[in-house]
């Protein structure tokens, strides 16, 4: 006949936890006394649960951790908050031009922030969250300034430029540099949530004649800021603008923008060459505020 063990602290027999063979206390001291009910070691915080931390995150093996996530926004929900939010008339400009500089030298991506938060027992939580960054890196510190301003016009939050020297050129576009040759450049790394998302979209997954729907004013800007970020001005030509890109579907939507400014352009294109060229006259200075 199997005795019953009797709890240490009350006295009262309880069933042995078979995974416990050496278990001391009952159920009910175990709950009152905040001891693990796994293995038996006094915890500091009750209200985590009925057991220690160890033995949760042995139990959560394989399971996501979902507390304090929120699921991201349908895109179709992105879109609609993200165009209320740029379209707004003394932001249309600065919606337009932020969006060509994204088109032209400027990406998105998420990143993933690690947050750590120390509790009172001392033990450290990490949470992570999910942002999407807005990447410029330029050479030119004017073509950074317009960009910050323009961002802070739409948004209400000022951009930090930050500087860098770079040396490495092994994997750049860049041909024929040395091994000594250095550049300074411009960093310029926005965050927003919902405009990351809706750029990134609007970049990678929609279709390029959709940018056709946006106002005049919009239109506008996203010319100016390719113009900024693709676009060639020869100095002896100042009215002739040369925008190259490697997307002639985005050149050709440019076009289209350009006959509803009241201007027009060609898109020339060449088998030998995997770049195609939009070539047109505008009055438009690179980096000018006063356009």
């Amino acid at each position: 006949m199997n005795i019953l063990p009797a709890c240490v602290r009350c006295g009262n027999t309880f069933t042995l936890n078979p995974r416990l063979p050496k278990q001391k206390y009952c159920a009910v001291c175990i709950k009152q006394s905040q001891i693990c009910i796994d293995c038996g070691v006094k915890k500091h915080r009750s209200f985590r649960g009925p057991r220690c931390k160890k033995c949760d995150t042995l139990n959560r093996i394989d399971k996501p951790n979902l507390k304090n996530r929120r699921p991201e926004k349908p895109i179709e929900q992105v879109i609609v908050e993200a165009e209320e939010f740029g379209l707004v008339p003394e932001k249309q400009y600065a919606f337009g031009y932020v969006m060509g500089v994204v088109f032209g030298d400027g990406c998105v991506s998420k990143v993933s922030n690690r947050q750590s938060h120390v509790r009172s027992d001392g033990t450290q939580s990490v949470k992570r969250t999910g942002t999407y960054l807005i990447r410029l890196s330029v050479t030119s510190q004017a073509f950074a300034e317009r960009f910050a301003s323009q961002w802070e016009v739409l948004t209400g939050r000022p951009a930090t430029i930050s500087t860098k020297v770079r040396t490495n050129f092994s994997k750049s576009t860049l041909k024929g540099r040395s091994e000594g040759y250095s550049v300074q450049l411009f960093d310029v790394n926005p965050a927003h949530m919902l405009l990351g998302r809706y750029f990134k979209h609007l970049k990678h997954e929609s279709e390029l004649y959709e940018l056709l729907r946006f106002p005049i004013e919009v239109m506008r800007g996203f010319v100016h800021g390719m113009i900024d970020s693709e676009g060639y001005i020869n100095p002896k030509f100042p009215g002739r603008i040369d925008i190259a890109n490697k997307r002639i579907t985005l050149l050709d939507v440019i076009v289209l923008m350009l006959e509803s400014l009241g201007c027009s352009g060609t898109v020339y294109t060449s088998s030998s060459q995997t770049v195609a060229h939009l070539v047109t006259r505008m009055a438009y200075r690179k980096y000018n505020n006063n356009t």
